[in-house]
């Protein structure tokens, strides 16, 4: 992890976005940083980690952070990251505690 307080990207028309924080962090060991312009930068503000379009490999790292600050990951719709007893991945809504696989999509109606 780095602490850059800052985060640029490059806008598909070539205008620079840049964003300041003091809690701006990136972590230079993802796998796809610099792919594409791809970056995975953590945004610590107001006792919350922020991070936009996590994938797995993301959400692995924040639950390594999690587990080191006794916090939880938790997504945009209320889910609860956690790792299984095999370490994958799993996902529990947090109204009724059913991991992601057990929850319909809500047009499926069976």
């Amino acid at each position: 992890m780095r602490l850059d307080h800052f985060a640029e990207a490059t806008t598909v028309s070539g205008d620079l976005v840049r964003l300041e924080n003091e809690g701006l962090a990136i972590w230079t060991k993802y796998s796809g940083d610099g792919l594409n312009g791809n970056r995975a930068w953590l945004d610590y503000d107001n006792g919350n980690i922020t991070v936009k379009n996590s994938d797995d490999e993301i959400i692995s790292k924040m639950l390594d952070i999690a587990d080191k600050l006794n916090a939880k990951v938790q997504g945009e719709e209320g889910e609860v990251y956690e790792r299984s007893a095999d370490g994958q991945i799993i996902s529990k809504h947090a109204a009724n505690n059913h991991t992601a696989k057990e929850i319909k999509p809500w047009w499926k109606f069976w």
